[in-house]
């Protein structure tokens, strides 16, 4: 790996870049989640909101309370904020790591784009 050029690799592992890959596997996972709700014949629902900077996540139905997740990219990271059955909030930076994968770091902890996936929607999903 001494010819890896890590400016070029570096330049390409833009929070930009995460955040739109971050939209498209999260629209992944709530059709996931909706064929398993379908499936198991439970009266819920999850909805995917798209804006610009943004996007939501929101659950709903059989008489529960709407809940949301909404990820938002600015100039300084990617925000996840998470409002039942918990309040959760996150960040994450982009980061080229010394195997030259490009990364998401939450809480100083690098990880793959399903991790961060599961860090804002487990509990929106699958905690109550």
């Amino acid at each position: 790996m001494a010819d890896f050029d890590w400016v070029k690799a570096r330049a390409a592992c833009s929070l930009e870049v995460l955040f739109q890959q971050l939209r498209v596997a999260v629209k992944r996972d709530v059709d996931s989640m909706n064929a398993v709700l379908a499936q198991a014949g439970r009266p819920v629902q999850c909805q995917f909101g798209d804006f610009s900077n943004r996007f939501l996540v929101m659950i709903s139905g059989n008489g529960f309370p709407m809940r949301r997740a909404e990820f938002a990219l600015s100039p300084s990271g990617i925000s996840v904020e998470v409002d039942k059955p918990k309040q959760k909030t996150f960040s994450a930076i982009a980061t080229l790591n010394p195997d030259g994968d490009c990364r998401l770091v939450v809480n100083n902890q690098e990880l793959e784009l399903w991790q961060v996936c599961r860090l804002g929607l487990e509990d929106l999903f699958f905690g109550g």
